[in-house]
This record gives C-alpha cells, sequence and structure tokens, in this order.
C-alpha cells in the first residue's frame, strides 16, 4: 500500500503526512504539492453517527533516512521502479499515477446537485 495516515488534532494535513512518512518508514521527505482531494465511502459508526472521510493525497520528495520499517504499522518498505510496483489497489495506483503525472490537483468534480 501507499502510505497513509491521519492527521493529529490540530496539525496540519501537509504536516501529518511529513509525521506519517517518517513513522512508518524512517524517511524525512518534504511535500511538494497536493496531488488529489476525494471524499472516501460514508461510514456508520455503532452509536448511530454519520461521518465520511476525506482523502488528500501529497507528492513527496524524500531528503534523508534509510527506508525501513519504522514502527508496527508496515510489514515491509521499499523502493519501487514505476514499471515494477508491487500488486496494489485502484485506489494506490490512481494515487501514484496522479503523482507521477503534471496534472493539476485531481478531484472529482460532480456535486450531486
Amino acid at each position: 500500500s501507499v502510505i497513509g495516515g491521519i492527521p493529529d488534532p490540530g496539525e496540519q494535513p501537509a504536516a501529518g503526512a511529513v509525521r506519517e512518512v517518517f513513522e512508518e518508514t524512517a524517511v524525512r521527505c518534504v511535500v511538494e504539492r497536493v496531488v488529489l482531494v476525494q471524499a472516501l465511502a460514508p461510514v456508520v459508526y455503532e452509536n448511530g453517527d454519520h461521518c465520511q472521510y476525506m482523502d488528500i493525497t501529497f507528492r513527496c520528495r524524500a531528503v534523508g533516512g534509510e527506508a525501513r520499517v519504522n514502527d508496527d504499522e508496515s510489514l515491509e518498505v521499499g523502493w519501487f521502479d514505476v514499471d515494477a510496483l508491487p500488486a496494489l489497489s485502484e485506489f494506490c495506483l490512481l494515487r501514484i499515477k496522479q503523482a507521477l503525472s503534471d496534472e493539476p490537483t485531481w478531484f472529482d468534480p460532480t456535486t450531486g446537485v
């Protein structure tokens, strides 16, 4: 999978992405741009609360550290050529494709109206 996580309370999304990359891989990075913004599937909790999470994907550039498993959330960490990626979900592949393109930030323009 690609690296993911949730910002801590009061943390800006890009800062959360940098923190998550380090926590999961021991790699230091800087955020270069927003790649994608997408609403994920709605969630209903046992207490009846409804919510919908937003996915913000950032393209980041490694600036230090040595890639390794750095927490209990990852089984393996590695660098891959684009044409030699391991099996990934469409969710991950879309994000990689958009990160590699020079297109502007992707979002679903449908408004439901």
